[in-house]
């Protein structure tokens, strides 16, 4: 143990720290945008820092915020080119952005874990050139136009557990760095984050022994099957034990460690992502500059709970036959050629019959364009497809009314809660793809079971509550929850089409499930009033 002792202190002893100097070093290599610059030297060696700014930036005219990033490589390796993208994007989008490296040590994996059994531990330098790296980054914010207070950091793996760490733990301070910088942020971006369980034998790079309830909003992104996640499991949990409710967690379906590294698109999509992130919290304007292309459906994160959601067959994307393949493709050819879209309307068979009676429609929205998307005998699961391979960014709808869920409600294929899930992913599609756009959610209407059904040819009139029935009122209740009198409004109509008995009449619903002329007329009176309101916002 003396012996790893003495190690660390002369590790120490060799570190020469850059703060003090006059002019900042830049390397005579630039690395594509971004200039090398050499923020401290430690273990004898120049620690580097990429910067990358926006284009013809004057930093004498602007604060923006910085955004500063740690490789990976498991504390004993890895390279600057990991962020360099990502660098590279973010300064397009407006932000002063830096990578920067930090020492290890020079030893094998092997040696690296018996220094971790003994309590001591190689990842303590890389720590400590962290808390370096941001102070250097912050002491130079009037040269790079970035506003100290406004620092946003992050990394990949091991970076990602340093990037905490710095933050987090008050110690393991290089003594040459000015302690009057502090190393606090205000944003953090991590993908894959090494948060080791094995690190409690080393309390000072343990990061559950630093975890807070003051975290600053984060986002964090991991592969389905990364071994690494158990560790951010268990600081996660904690988290949320303490009451901190803005972390964000992005997970990659049947992907592993380093996932993003072995495909473009995967960074892209994360790109994307974390670009949404830092609007959502006013770090950046506009909109995201990258689009995914066509056909990347499989390119798409999802929350812990969606991801549950994918073992329930009415949230996962479905196709039925060729017919319908054909038929979808024959709707997405119109679709493009559309250039205004003010209602739009999703569902099945039932929003499908407005194509019908499109009169009422116009008569109450002469001034409106309705777009229908509704197809006969779809489920919550053919639906999703059809929003996710339909070409939708070339539309802006006011506000899309969504009906659905009535065809899973047969049997016993679906429980209320699953039903009520894909309804759900409907509706979180389209926030994903038309992100302006309202939507009004209906409950799902009444219908007369299928044994009622048979017997109208024998003189039955009307449908009582029935077993489907009741299901879907049970599945209505839920659907309302997911109402935020915001972006998603939800209206229950199906007290119009009864009759003074409670009721469902054949006058309304002939077979007891389609509307006729007279049932599209109570629908469209009835969502009138509340579809004017949600329009003129």
């Amino acid at each position: 143990m003396k012996k790893i002792i003495t190690i660390s202190i002369l590790l120490m002893a060799c570190t020469f720290n850059l703060f003090a100097q006059e002019q900042v070093k830049v390397s005579t290599a630039d690395r594509g945008d971004g200039k090398v610059y050499i923020y401290k030297t430690s273990g004898g060696n120049e620690r580097k820092m990429e910067v990358y700014f926006p284009p013809n930036y004057d930093p004498k005219k602007s604060k923006v915020p910085g955004i500063i990033l740690f490789h990976g490589g498991a504390w004993l390796g890895g390279s600057l080119a990991e962020f360099r993208r990502t660098c590279a994007y973010f300064a397009s989008r407006g932000l002063v952005c830096a990578t920067a490296n930090y020492q290890m040590l020079k030893i094998s994996k092997a040696e690296a874990g018996k220094l971790c059994a003994t309590g001591d531990t190689h990842k303590r330098v890389c720590v400590i050139d962290a808390k370096s790296a941001i102070r250097w980054f912050k002491q130079h914010a009037d040269e790079f136009g970035i506003d100290p207070n406004r620092i946003i950091t992050g990394g990949t793996s091991a970076g990602g557990h340093i990037s905490a760490l710095a933050t987090m733990n008050a110690d393991l301070n290089d003594p040459s760095d000015p302690m009057d910088i502090d190393t606090s942020v205000v944003a953090y971006i991590w993908v894959n984050p090494a948060f080791s369980r094995a690190d409690h034998r080393s309390p000072e790079i343990y990061l559950m022994d630093h975890l807070k309830a003051d975290l600053a909003p984060s986002i964090v992104f991991w592969g389905e099957n990364d071994n690494w996640k158990k560790g951010w499991d268990i600081a996660y949990a904690k988290w949320k034990s303490l009451g901190v409710k803005n972390i964000e967690v992005k997970i990659a379906q049947n992907e592993d460690h380093g996932f993003w590294n072995h495909q473009e698109q995967w960074q892209r999509a994360m790109l994307i992502e974390t670009d949404k992130f830092l609007i959502k919290h006013g770090f950046l304007s506009g909109q995201p500059t990258l689009k995914m292309p066509e056909n990347s459906e499989k390119f798409t994160f999802f929350n812990t709970n969606e991801l549950k959601k994918l073992d329930n067959s009415s949230t996962r994307p479905t196709p039925r036959n060729e017919a319908w393949l054909k038929n979808h493709a024959k709707r997405e050819k119109n679709l493009r050629k559309k250039e205004k879209v003010d209602i739009l309307l999703i569902g099945d068979s039932i929003t499908h019959g407005w194509n019908k009676h499109e009169k009422i429609l116009s008569n109450l929205f002469a001034e409106e364009q309705v777009l229908n998307l509704g197809n006969p005998a779809d489920k919550t699961e053919n639906i999703i497809w059809r929003l996710e391979h339909h070409t939708l960014d070339k539309i802006t709808p006011k506000v899309a009314v969504v009906l659905a869920g009535t065809n899973n409600s047969n049997n016993d294929e679906y429980t209320d809660k699953e039903i009520a899930e894909g309804v759900e992913t409907i509706i979180q599609t389209l926030l994903r793809k038309l992100p302006e756009t309202k939507i009004l959610l209906l409950g799902i209407f009444p219908r007369g079971s299928y044994d009622q059904r048979t017997k109208i040819k024998r003189g039955l009139k009307v449908a009582t509550m029935n077993a489907q029935w009741e299901k879907i009122t049970r599945v209505n209740k839920i659907l309302e929850t997911l109402a935020d009198g915001d972006k998603i409004i939800y209206l229950n109509i199906n007290q119009a089409f009864l009759n003074e008995n409670g009721a469902l009449p054949i006058s309304v619903m002939p077979d007891l499930l389609h509307l006729n002329e007279k049932g599209y007329s109570i629908w469209a009176k009835e969502m009138f009033t509340t579809l004017t309101k949600i329009m003129e916002k």
